[in-house]
């Protein structure tokens, strides 16, 4: 073999001999916070995805109580069901997005103050234009 064939076989052993290490590293770092913790690596994050999960549903549930609680047009209420309400922006130029609950108590309720809420169907029927909603 050539000097050029046994430093690149030098390089690849050193590459190697990298990815073990860190490899290493991250096993040990599991065995740690699992001993410290009794959890495995990735449940904090479903902890934290349940958590975010419940405060989008109290922000919905708060915006829906915030606009009246029952649909615009057919004035129908569905309080254990949230997720047949649909919030309808009265003047689209106005809308800068979607209501997103994934934001700030502050920005979703400027951004559901320029809405009227609706049920699915109402909805449905104001983006066919069956109806007009004021």
């Amino acid at each position: 073999m050539g000097i050029r064939d046994e430093l690149l076989t030098e390089i690849t052993e050193e590459k190697e001999d990298k990815k073990e290490k860190a490899r290493q590293n991250t096993l040990r770092y599991n065995r740690e916070l699992y001993a410290k913790t009794g959890r495995k690596r990735n449940q904090p994050r479903d902890i934290r995805s349940t958590q975010s999960r419940k405060l989008r549903n109290r922000y919905k549930d708060q915006l829906i109580k915030r606009l009246g609680g029952k649909c615009h047009d057919c004035k129908q209420s569905f309080p254990q069901h949230r997720n047949v309400y649909d919030f309808h922006h009265i003047d689209s130029t106005t809308k800068e997005g979607m209501v997103n609950f994934n934001q700030s108590w502050n920005k979703i309720v400027v951004e559901g103050d320029k809405c009227v809420l609706l049920c699915a169907n109402c909805h449905r029927k104001v983006h066919t234009h069956d109806t007009q909603t004021p």
